[in-house]
């Protein structure tokens, strides 16, 4: 219901989303949800407050959570936004495989990810260079 944007769950779960301090107070089985209806519409909430909350988590597990909900989004500018961050310190690179794949499993984000994977191409080889398939 929350991703059909049935009003009264969106507004049940933004309410959870602002009423959280820390990403444990949410129902880790819904979390992702939770978090997916902010990120997703810059008119709900800005998309800076998810990047904020996930940069600062510990748990890699609630990182992934959060990535999900981000990478939620229904805009074709904020998943080009999002592809932007995949370059910087934002995220780190061994995640980095997370929000190109939730990102490509989007339908709005899918060929701008597309994309940017083609036009950064050298860099993804400089940066995971070291990493050998075995």
């Amino acid at each position: 219901m929350a991703y059909a944007e049935v009003p009264d769950v969106i507004e049940h779960l933004l309410e959870l989303f602002n009423a959280a301090k820390e990403p444990e107070d949410l129902l880790a089985d819904i979390r992702p949800t939770i978090y997916a209806v902010p990120c997703v519409s810059v008119a709900k909430q800005p998309l800076n407050a998810c990047l904020d909350v996930q940069s600062k988590l510990i748990q890699p597990r609630n990182g992934f959570n959060i990535t999900a909900g981000i990478t939620a989004v229904k805009d074709t500018k904020l998943a080009e936004r999002l592809t932007s961050y995949f370059t910087t310190k934002l995220i780190k690179p061994q995640d980095l495989f997370y929000w190109f794949i939730y990102l490509m499993r989007n339908r709005y984000g899918r060929e701008i990810t597309w994309q940017w994977m083609i036009t950064n191409w050298d860099w993804i080889i400089q940066q995971y260079k070291a990493i050998r398939l075995r």
